[in-house]
């Protein structure tokens, strides 16, 4: 990588890291020549001032550059005061449409800043003539009730937090803190319903300085309140869970649809069942008392089932491990393409396929460079029976181990594996994400609106192009192989 793309990766880093492309400044600034090189100038032509925007509308920000390289962000300024982000595109685009913030505020000192940069930093800033703002929405405000200091609250009791607001909206979230630290997420309530219900677990811990926040934000602004004083809990204990059924004598039949059933000194705790501690069945209120099962026919011949069931919050288990199930048969998985020895091109889709019997639940694909691919969901459904893969065009030619399929979340283990295949070199410009014939500015803005940050997650086809290791993530690292293929304007 040469010193211009380690800078292009470094504004990357930033726009990646903040959503914005440029460093705070203290205020809007007039047009602006900076030294070093030819003319580096940027005009405002849009807003042209005096206008009224009104707040939620769509308005346009144009401008002229005299070099279309780097890009350009815009923020919205009340006087010194920046109130938003607006947005940035490259430079070269002399334009973008912008939302206008619902919570601006109405006012007549309103001015859009530029700011121009490309991999060298900063090269050009502007400010707009002076227009106004009119139409905004007015801001909600938010003040707890109750819990507000001097209660006393039973630990395993559902508790009522309530609140009164003024111009509601949206859905407010609510925190418990313990001794000013912040204890716990309890969930979201309408800011209009102004109350929650707090099931309060057993478990939680008696302490005689809790305090309630209730909170309301979005991309704009946020109000909260919390409690004026502390309230206290009392009569925590550890609670306990015991399966009844099954029981040690009981056979299930495969095929068949089953209660899972329990008791409990808890009254407010949620329940997770697990098949072998590991396959999830489900997550219920422990008042439900119980769970159906479908048991798949799956599992195997010689399979050995075994329940267990947790109190989610406070953590004691219970496990049925000596009941049976009848009519067990062994699951198959035939992997029909690709074969040993087929031969797949770089950069085209290819449809994986396959057969399965008794697989109830999905099938894991494994593909060349041994990382894990999804496609708008963390597995396909078996009886899907096919999966296009986006093969990555950077996919070195040669020979891999092949594709693996893996099935075992609803029925016994099963692997089918093609064996060796042969990658070879597609035709196009990797990095090229916009198709415009060149690896630029413009593919660095494509790859961060589908920015995922490093970790398996869950890729949509229409972004798998951008997941350039590939490794099942859009990251810091697909960027800078993307960087390393530069040869548009960012990197002349």
């Amino acid at each position: 990588m040469n010193t211009s793309q380690l800078g292009a990766v470094m504004v990357l880093i930033v726009v990646l890291a903040v959503g914005v492309a440029l460093a705070d400044q203290d205020g809007p600034f007039p047009a602006v020549e900076y030294p070093g090189g030819a003319s580096r100038i940027i005009h405002v032509l849009q807003p042209v001032g005096g206008e009224v925007w009104t707040a939620g509308a769509t308005q346009l920000v144009a401008w002229n550059v005299d070099e279309a390289i780097g890009y350009v962000s815009a923020r919205l300024y009340d006087g010194a005061t920046e109130r938003a982000v607006l947005g940035y595109v490259p430079a070269g685009e002399l334009q973008m449409t912008v939302e206008v913030p619902f919570y601006a505020g109405d006012g007549d000192n309103y001015t859009v800043h530029l700011r121009w940069s490309d991999e060298t930093g900063v090269v050009g800033a502007a400010s707009s003539p002076v227009f106004g703002i009119a139409g905004s929405w007015a801001v909600p405000s938010l003040t707890l009730t109750s819990p507000n200091g001097g209660e006393v609250w039973a630990a395993d009791s559902f508790q009522t937090v309530t609140w009164t607001s003024q111009n509601p909206t949206g859905d407010v979230e609510i925190w418990v803190f313990d001794g000013g630290t912040r204890y716990d997420y309890l969930g979201t309530a309408a800011m209009a319903d102004g109350q929650f219900t707090w099931p309060i677990v057993p478990c939680i811990g008696d302490r005689a300085d809790y305090r309630i926040l209730v909170r309301w934000a979005n991309d704009e602004i946020s109000v909260e309140d919390a409690s004026d004083a502390d309230f206290e809990i009392a009569g925590s204990f550890d609670p306990t869970i015991t399966i009844t059924s099954p029981t040690s004598s009981d056979v299930w039949p495969a095929g068949t649809t089953q209660l899972i059933t329990w008791v409990s000194d808890c009254a407010t705790c949620n329940v997770d069942v697990k098949l072998d501690s590991v396959r999830v069945l489900g997550r219920v209120p422990v008042m439900d008392g119980g769970l159906t099962w479908y048991v798949p026919t799956g599992l195997g011949t010689s399979y050995n089932p075994a329940i267990t069931v947790t109190l989610n919050e406070c953590g004691d288990t219970d496990v049925q491990d000596e009941f049976h199930v009848s009519g067990l048969v062994a699951p198959t998985l035939t992997l029909v393409s690709p074969q040993s020895g087929e031969t797949i091109t770089a950069g085209q889709p290819y449809t994986i396929t396959w057969q399965s019997t008794d697989i109830e639940g999905d099938v894991d694909i494994l593909v060349p460079n041994d990382s894990w691919y999804q496609t708008g969901r963390i597995s396909v459904p078996a009886s899907a029976g096919s999966f296009v893969w986006p093969v990555p065009l950077n996919l070195a030619a040669g020979s891999y181990p092949g594709v693996t399929l893996i099935a075992s979340d609803s029925c016994a283990k099963v692997t089918a594996s093609s064996g060796t295949i042969n990658i070879v070199a597609g035709t196009g410009t990797f990095g090229d994400v916009n198709g415009d014939g060149d690896v630029d500015v413009r593919d660095l803005v494509e790859m961060q609106r589908s920015y995922t940050a490093r970790g398996f997650v869950i890729l949509d086809p229409a972004i798998a192009a951008f997941d350039a290791e590939p490794d099942g993530d859009i990251d810091i690292d697909d960027a800078c192989l993307l960087l390393d293929a530069l040869c548009g304007p960012v990197a002349e």
